[in-house]
């Protein structure tokens, strides 16, 4: 397979709690031979965030929004689990809470 592909995708959060999801595109470059004509070896990466804005790698899990000038962390795919976890249980429970609230007030009414 020859042109651009996603090669991987993974989330990074700002100082400011922002989370965004980067995408990593490789251009793949064709070395095909008599014996395998479609060989390809993987060239220069290039990253985006979700929305099309540029991201530059700084170091070893840290990257810069280009058009912002923004540091932001790769987090671990653990970490990224449990915060997934976390909005479910603080969403679910906020949800019980108000409706024990709304059956208090009806209650109160009666």
């Amino acid at each position: 397979m020859t042109g651009v592909v996603k090669t991987d995708k993974f989330v990074v959060v700002a100082d400011d709690g922002e989370s965004l999801l980067i995408i990593e595109y490789t251009d793949m470059i064709p070395t095909g031979e008599l014996f395998d004509p479609f060989r390809t070896i993987p060239g220069q990466k290039t990253l985006l965030t979700s929305r099309g804005q540029h991201v530059n790698y700084r170091d070893y899990g840290t990257y810069e929004i280009v058009e912002s000038g923004k540091i932001v962390r790769k987090i671990s795919r653990w970490t990224s689990y449990k915060l997934k976890w976390i909005r479910f249980f603080t969403t679910r429970t906020i949800i019980e809470a108000d409706a024990a609230n709304r059956a208090a007030d009806l209650s109160k009414d009666l």
